[in-house]
């Protein structure tokens, strides 16, 4: 066995506060329903070796649902498997790339739109330490399962595959892909069609629906015109939308709809 030295950084801590930062808390305790078990059916098709699946809250930096399968895969109970003993068996000199690979895939996550935000799924391989002392070559693959209607993440599917067959070694590297349509359908299925804006958003989409240009808007609420105008483009970008006018037409078919 190579020689290994722990690393210096928290690394748990580091990435729980990437985690928080870029989520929400889900208002509900995850559930093994239909959607995840017509997900399941699809990974074992796609799968490319033993693999077993968690189900992850990133606002708590807690893993809701650890499959069985754990336990072929890395020796671990369900029980066992959570975030901190995901970083203690993670091998050393893994660890520093993989920390940044969760920073990469949640700042390319944060500049989609939201028609986008279910459609790709995030992929690295990395060492990870069995409880027999051997370490393992592992496939992550991961994709968003629940968002928030500020289009922040409540939930993440994962999946870890072990490809120590076919791979061992090599420094960790993340790798994006386009969903395919079946799966893209599924995640879409619970996702509600409604405006998505924050507090000051929502106090310039309110003047909007009344006719207000730009200019009245920000003598109405004591900023710069630059401002207003930098809210709206960023109103428009995150639902969507092309214009003004595409946003006006998906607010009040929300609306009709919801009566």
């Amino acid at each position: 066995m190579e020689n290994e030295s722990k690393p210096t950084i928290d690394y748990l801590s580091l990435i729980k506060k990437i985690w928080s930062e870029n989520s929400e808390k889900p208002q509900d305790n995850y559930t093994n329903d239909d959607k995840y078990l017509r997900l399941k059916d699809i990974i074992d098709i796609i799968s490319v070796g033993d693999y077993f699946i968690y189900i992850v809250n990133p606002f708590l930096g807690k893993f809701e649902y650890v499959s069985d399968q754990v336990q072929n895969v890395l020796g671990y109970t369900t029980t066992e498997f959570d975030l901190d003993l995901f970083i203690k068996i993670a091998h050393p000199k893994d660890l520093p790339h993989v920390f940044e690979i969760q920073k990469k895939f949640t700042e390319f996550n944060r500049n989609n739109i939201l028609s986008e935000k279910l459609q790709y799924k995030y992929c690295y391989d990395f060492r990870a330490k069995h409880k027999d002392g051997n370490y393992r070559q592992l496939y992550v693959q991961h994709f968003y399962l629940e968002l928030s209607q500020n289009l922040n993440p409540l939930r993440t599917f994962c999946f870890l595959s072990d490809i120590t067959h076919i791979k061992n070694g090599g420094i960790p590297k993340l790798n994006i892909f386009k969903l395919g349509d079946r799966l893209v359908r599924i995640l879409n299925e619970n996702q509600e069609n409604k405006i998505v804006l924050t507090n000051k958003e929502s106090d310039i989409f309110e003047y909007l629906i009344k006719g207000f240009t730009s200019q009245d808007i920000a003598e109405a609420l004591g900023i710069s015109k630059h401002t207003v105008d930098t809210h709206r483009r960023n109103i428009l970008k995150k639902n969507n939308c092309g214009n003004t006018s595409e946003l006006l037409s998906l607010y009040f078919e929300d609306k009709k709809a919801s009566r």
